[in-house]
């Protein structure tokens, strides 16, 4: 994915992020899928792992 896409991308979807007052910054869903280029469906499941361990997507995401 290009800059250019990314930047589209994220100001398709800022109304989604919130930087908080640490610079810690929140994504919904949806906006962390478009980012990732999959489906939300997709990082839904990721996230949901059988064990309490993060999973391999969920790891390269945070």
């Amino acid at each position: 994915m290009s800059q250019i896409e990314i930047a589209e991308i994220i100001e398709q979807i800022k109304q989604e992020i919130e930087v908080e007052a640490n610079s810690q910054a929140k994504a919904s869903l949806r906006a962390t899928a478009r980012l990732a280029g999959v489906s939300d469906k997709a990082i839904g499941k990721a996230l949901e792992s059988a064990n309490l361990e993060p999973s391999k997507l969920a790891q390269m995401l945070m």
